[in-house]
């Protein structure tokens, strides 16, 4: 359609805690091609709190209210882009 597309980096910490609150056990991720052509493509791993006091927070640990999710920030790792 020619419109930009607005698309986030996928938080594996985010979908690892919905499989297990919702019990699916594959994921089908389609759109992948709308990445094509960036250098660099992030994906969050793990989350910690904004104070930086802990290196991570536990693994599976997804904050239960709005106010908690807004003191955490989401640990990344880059991975190469690719191109056509």
């Amino acid at each position: 359609t020619g419109r930009r597309r607005r698309c986030g980096w996928l938080d594996l910490a985010l979908v690892k805690y919905s499989a297990l609150v919702n019990g699916f056990s594959s994921l089908n991720i389609t759109k992948l091609d709308v990445l094509t052509g960036l250098k660099t493509i992030r994906i969050a791993i793990a989350y910690r709190n904004k104070q930086m006091t802990e290196v991570r927070l536990p693994i599976g640990y997804f904050p239960s209210h709005l106010e908690d999710l807004k003191e955490v920030v989401c640990e990344y790792e880059t991975l190469e882009g690719w191109s056509e």
